[in-house]
């Protein structure tokens, strides 16, 4: 889109700029035109992730202005508000179907697991828990039978 096209008062414009959006496949928003970023997760389920939205109300509302470049001459500011990620409880529902709840060693809460063997070996596995830890990695140790 054009540098102008984002700049006029969305209020005035609204609906030049609704017809322009729809042409460029995005959403007009309450106080702005924004970009809505989708993702799919491994279901070929479609997820919105990411959102930036021009904001032309809060500047009016909150009566921002900044000096331009000659100091005499004040202008409003347009705001520009993102979300990269969405909800973090979203982002990392579309992880875990992504990766089907075998998260990537980098991910992973749980890096690494030792299993001893037998009894005998138990006190040498928390040896090797403790050594893997000061490497820092995450890891646990499984005494169960």
């Amino acid at each position: 889109m054009e540098l102008q096209l984002l700049c006029m008062k969305y209020s005035s414009n609204q609906p030049m700029i609704t017809s322009r959006l729809k042409k460029c496949h995005f959403d007009g928003a309450f106080y702005g035109p924004n970009i809505d970023i989708s993702v799919s997760d491994a279901l070929n389920r479609k997820f919105q992730c990411a959102t930036l939205q021009l904001d032309f109300q809060l500047p009016e509302r909150f009566k921002l202005e900044y000096s331009a470049e000659d100091e005499a001459k004040r202008e409003k500011p347009l705001m520009i508000h993102r979300a990269i990620l969405g909800s973090v409880k979203r982002m990392f529902a579309i992880l875990l179907e992504h990766y089907k709840g075998k998260w990537p060693f980098w991910l992973s809460p749980r890096q690494t697991i030792v299993c001893p063997v037998s009894d005998k070996s138990q006190n040498y596995a928390i040896e090797v828990r403790d050594r893997i830890h000061e490497a820092g990695y995450y890891v646990d140790v499984d005494m169960t039978d």
